[in-house]
């Protein structure tokens, strides 16, 4: 008899302490639900997004070749899709309306990707830029079809020139370019 009513207190205890337990672990399963919602539905704060396809002043040109900011979008680009670019900078000489921006693609290997595309660097009311003036373009066309989809698969030059010089080093007033990080 006494074995058996310490069988019963030991099977209650462990009756008691099982319900104990459970509601333990319900109370944490609410508690970590409400963290995972929680930590859900709040988002860190908006940051800016870091360019993928960035452009920088190209080598091998004078002093009076001006660089200028360059922004694509989408960026990367898309190919066989309209993307826009935005040209803005500072030019060392007058831009007058037959000035000419020329945006090129070319393979890592130097290898021409579509076309040459062209635009006016300004018209109408815009021209003439007057050099030392801070300009703004805005050029939209669609990216060749074969262009690769990763930016480190595919140089861009952007240049704006004088198309009436016969040398081309003579009327270049600037340059920009995409070349892919080979580290």
């Amino acid at each position: 008899l006494k074995v058996l009513k310490t069988f019963y207190k030991k099977r209650i205890h462990i009756k008691i302490n099982f319900h104990k337990k459970k509601k333990i672990m319900k109370r944490n399963f609410i508690f970590v639900l409400i963290l995972f919602v929680t930590f859900s539905i709040v988002s860190p704060a908006p940051h800016k997004k870091e360019a993928i396809t960035k452009f920088e002043k190209c080598s091998g040109v004078g002093d009076d070749v001006a660089t200028f900011d360059v922004t694509v979008s989408p960026d990367p680009l898309v190919a066989g899709k309209a993307d826009k670019f935005t040209i803005s900078g500072t030019l060392k000489h007058d831009v007058k309306e037959y000035n000419i921006i020329y945006f090129d693609f070319y393979t890592t290997k130097g290898v021409p990707i579509g076309y040459t595309n062209v635009s006016s660097v300004c018209s109408g009311d815009e021209c003439p830029v007057k050099a030392g003036t801070k300009f703004t373009k805005t050029a939209e066309f669609t990216a060749p079809i074969d262009l690769p989809k990763s930016p480190t698969e595919y140089q861009i030059y952007i240049l704006i020139a004088d198309p009436s010089f016969t040398d081309p080093d003579a009327g270049l007033y600037g340059c920009a370019n995409h070349l892919p990080d080979t580290k």
